[in-house]
């Protein structure tokens, strides 16, 4: 199988100062995306009982990050699967967990970007993309290829964050600008195409879950990383990392004016 690496340097370096401030002191896989509690359940513990997963269940993680899914979900069901990074920090972490747990041969990952064609990686029972969708040009493209790749009777996981409403809002442009991030579309627009094509799924909107620092908390957060990123344009790297950091919050505060919501899309394969 051959590793290839699309060029999406911005999209990259995101990835990869997310994991440099959020990796130290770790030496297990962790998940990058939103620390939400569901019914006093981690993301990946809420999702699991509501998925087909056996021993002969071979995912596909779309946007892997660290690899804690597909490691997690091997551990518990002994599942076989792909995990998808563009971050080469990210995928370094996660062979080396691998390699240290013996894991080569059920587990592998790739610095790849899912949203090309990854037909030469087979079929999958599950595909799952947490937080992944966003970055896609072509978001609802991606969800049909994605839902081709699977075997009859498969499912295909999409957690993420979708727009109210389509429009230009400042904050949310903003927003796609600072986390390289086309595919933030609305939620009726993936749900409307998949109608159109007959395709079978359910939603569960898991807004109330995320966490969220208070509006005035926010504001004053979102000033400051304005002033100091002017003192940071000498530095790329420090530009970089603090237009991600802004992007961050204002995703929070599209949130706390209801302009975002956060979904879980279970869609089937017949």
């Amino acid at each position: 199988m051959t590793e290839i690496t699309h060029q999406r340097p911005k999209l990259q370096s995101i990835y990869d100062a997310l994991f440099s401030f959020e990796s130290k002191n770790r030496k297990a896989p962790y998940p990058i995306h939103k620390g939400v509690s569901i019914e006093g359940k981690r993301l990946l513990d809420w999702l699991a009982p509501q998925l087909n997963i056996t021993a002969s269940t071979r995912i596909l993680d779309a946007g892997c990050g660290t690899g804690n899914t597909l490691f997690q979900l091997h551990e518990k069901h002994g599942s076989t699967g792909v995990g998808l990074s563009i971050s080469s920090k990210e995928i370094t972490f996660a062979n080396q967990y691998a390699e240290a747990n013996e894991l080569q041969n059920q587990l592998q990952f790739f610095q790849r970007d899912f949203t090309h064609s990854i037909d030469d990686l087979g079929k999958f029972d599950l595909i799952v993309a947490i937080e992944s969708l966003r970055h896609c040009e072509d978001p609802i493209g991606v969800v049909f290829e994605l839902h081709d790749l699977l075997n009859p009777g498969g499912q295909l996981v999409i957690v993420d964050d979708f727009i109210v409403e389509e429009g230009t809002k400042k904050d949310i442009q903003k927003h796609k600008e600072a986390w390289d991030a086309p595919g933030f579309i609305a939620y009726e627009s993936l749900e409307s195409h998949l109608l159109e094509r007959a395709i079978p799924f359910q939603k569960m909107d898991l807004t109330s879950y995320v966490p969220l620092k208070s509006k005035n908390r926010l504001k004053v957060l979102l000033t400051t990383l304005r002033l100091a990123e002017v003192f940071a344009l000498g530095s790329q790297r420090m530009a970089r990392n603090f237009k991600t950091y802004y992007g961050a919050l204002l995703l929070e505060y599209l949130y706390l004016s209801n302009g975002v919501k956060y979904c879980s899309y279970l869609i089937e394969r017949s």
